[in-house]
């Protein structure tokens, strides 16, 4: 095993929803994830979500503050993955691209419905993007969501950072 990869997600709420691809290579290939993938050298990690949400949603963004980070770590992989919170156009339409075989906007009481990476509804509850904390549902919808929050762990997403902000300031 070589040294860690650092990688980044885009992080896109629009309303109720969240934008997910389809991703088309491992780690999590056929099974539904943020947009994102591997910094390339001598790339901003701001500049790698923007290339990452083009390639795999034809989407333009403005990247905001971190989310949180997670390790991937396997046997011969080991990913450090920072997700950061990107706006895009209130109109915009993803179209599957690069490493992704499908891309959409899912609404978060949908999640759970779809096939995902593990742990991306635990840790989209813990870095306090979904609706349970932004009071954009009712209180049945944010019972669901801690509900499914404590039954998810491991996989893809096992291990968060949090209140980390900007790691480069």
């Amino acid at each position: 095993m070589s040294g860690p990869e650092l990688c980044v997600g885009a992080v896109v709420v629009r309303g109720n929803s969240i934008l997910l691809i389809r991703r088309g290579t491992p780690p999590g290939e056929g099974l539904w994830s943020v947009p994102g993938g591997r910094v390339q050298r001598g790339e901003s990690l701001a500049d790698a979500v923007r290339r990452e949400l083009r390639e795999e949603t034809g989407l333009e963004g403005d990247v905001g503050e971190a989310v949180g980070w997670t390790e991937l770590i396997g046997r011969r992989r080991h990913y450090v993955v920072v997700d950061y919170r990107v706006s895009v156009a209130a109109d915009a339409t993803p179209t599957a691209g690069s490493d992704a075989t499908d891309a959409a906007w899912v609404a978060f009481d949908e999640l759970e419905e779809w096939d995902l990476v593990d742990g991306l509804i635990r840790f989209l509850t813990e870095h306090q993007v979904t609706p349970q904390q932004q009071s954009l549902c009712s209180s049945s919808l944010r019972s669901w969501f801690a509900s499914v929050a404590s039954r998810s762990g491991g996989g893809l997403y096992p291990k968060q950072g949090r209140d980390m902000g900007n790691p480069l300031g």
